[in-house]
């Protein structure tokens, strides 16, 4: 800009979401999180999600101001230093300051769509006159993730929310993928992307297995009812996404596109930016470091770990409880599998489902499980799973140079080019299993 300043500006993808509704429900999100928790994330200078003659532009466009610092994904884990851990701590410790009634998406009052509801919040650390403001100024609205609007849905009449009881979220993507199977699955092709992985099932085996989910749905609620209150709580913290200045304190975070009022217990509870290095990274050992090297990533990342752990256990009783729940992965994963069992994985749901059944005692459930897996099916699940597992472990790992659907980034290029011809000699087949290299092959011949 003339005054020195580096703006950026943004046009979403055409998959991102409904037309006009996801620009004006990431800029409210933004502004909310940023006036009324203090978030430091970037100031919306303008934006326009009208699709009409009324925008000069042409497109849907948010012009947000450029966070100072070095981007962190430039900073190997050796030289963040626990300000930037402690300063990621105090950033959920906002988002878990504030309550909402409701579950679904922020808008402002005046671009909410029908059927959205003022916000009500509850928190300790807010007047009362902010919580005037912020009803009078927001309202909470429909789902505008694509999951929602994707393909056909986009035309269907589904429940995009927002909804008061916890259980209707966790049943509103079953509902919408029941009508949507039962009306467009069979006309619908296989995801190339997965291919190599997935087997095809008829509409019929999903419709089934969606169905056995909604009767297992009430039991997914944990006990403590403080984690299934709804909260705006961020499930893709990323290196890539945040900035930090020369002490390591954030300075910006540039996507929370992920950011809605969702059941506590649902959301990620550890960063990505956090997660451990993953075993067996032979990607990583053969591109970008030797073995030391690749010691002392994973000593880092142990560190920077417990640090925020740490950290985040005496700042939150509510993470406390979050971590400390027992089983709460498992009530989870159903949840996470039933939304997208026909563009990816029916066998995810099928698992995660099993895991219920064989822990029903464990999560103190009384009455008897309305899941019947019989006992050689669920030995033939773990099978499988572990096959599934062993895949996207390879997948995602490669996905660091290389989509699954052949994509790379420029800067990457060449690695991406290295990676084809190491996958096509002898060699490397050693150092994967034999179910990865069959499809591996599949792809590369």
């Amino acid at each position: 800009m003339t005054d020195g300043r580096t703006v950026l500006a943004r046009i979403p993808y055409r998959n991102t979401g409904p037309a006009s509704l996801a620009t004006a429900s990431k800029v409210a999100t933004l502004t909310f999180l940023r006036d009324i928790l203090g978030l430091p994330v970037p100031k919306v200078l303008a934006w326009n999600a009208a699709v009409d003659g009324t925008n000069s532009v042409g497109a849907e466009y948010m012009i947000m101001e450029l966070p100072q610092g070095k981007n962190l994904a430039n900073i190997p884990p050796s030289g963040w230093g626990v300000q930037t851990v402690k300063d990621l701590v105090e950033l959920q410790r906002k988002l878990l300051s504030v309550k909402f009634l409701g579950y679904g998406c922020l808008f402002f009052s005046k671009d909410a769509p029908p059927g959205s509801c003022p916000v009500t919040i509850y928190g300790n650390q807010l007047s009362s006159e902010v919580k005037r403001k912020v009803a009078k100024q927001y309202s909470v609205g429909p789902m505008v993730t694509p999951e929602y609007w994707k393909n056909e849905r986009a035309q269907m009449n589904i429940d995009r929310g927002p909804w008061i009881s916890p259980l209707k979220y966790l049943e509103a993507p079953a509902r919408r993928e029941l009508s949507w199977i039962s009306q467009y699955a069979a006309s619908r092709p296989v995801n190339l992307s997965s291919f190599f992985w997935r087997k095809k099932f008829p509409p019929a085996d999903h419709v089934d297995l969606i169905k056995r989910y909604l009767r297992v749905a009430p039991y997914l609620l944990p006990k403590d009812e403080s984690l299934m209150g709804s909260y705006l709580w961020h499930t893709d913290f990323r290196s890539a996404n945040m900035y930090v200045d020369d002490h390591g304190c954030i300075t910006g975070i540039t996507d929370l596109s992920e950011t809605w009022a969702r059941p506590l217990y649902l959301g990620r509870r550890v960063p990505r930016l956090m997660e451990a290095v993953s075993e067996g990274d032979f990607i990583r050992e053969i591109f970008e470091a030797s073995a030391q090297d690749e010691h002392t990533a994973r000593r880092d990342q142990s560190r920077i770990g417990s640090t925020y752990f740490k950290l985040m256990a005496e700042s939150s009783l509510l993470f406390r409880r979050m971590v400390e729940e027992p089983y709460l992965s498992i009530r989870e994963g159903p949840f996470h599998h039933v939304g997208n069992t026909w563009d990816t994985d029916l066998m995810r749901l099928l698992a995660a489902l099993a895991d219920i059944q064989k822990n029903w005692k464990a999560l103190n459930h009384k009455a008897s499980c309305p899941l019947r897996f019989s006992n050689p099916m669920l030995r033939r699940i773990v099978e499988k799973q572990k096959d599934r597992l062993e895949t996207e472990r390879y997948w995602d790992d490669v996905s660091k140079i290389l989509t699954r659907d052949g994509w790379t980034r420029h800067e990457t290029y060449n690695k991406a080019q290295g990676l084809h011809e190491k996958a096509r000699s002898p060699g490397v087949w050693a150092a994967i299993s034999s179910f990865i290299s069959s499809r591996w092959r599949q792809i590369w011949r």
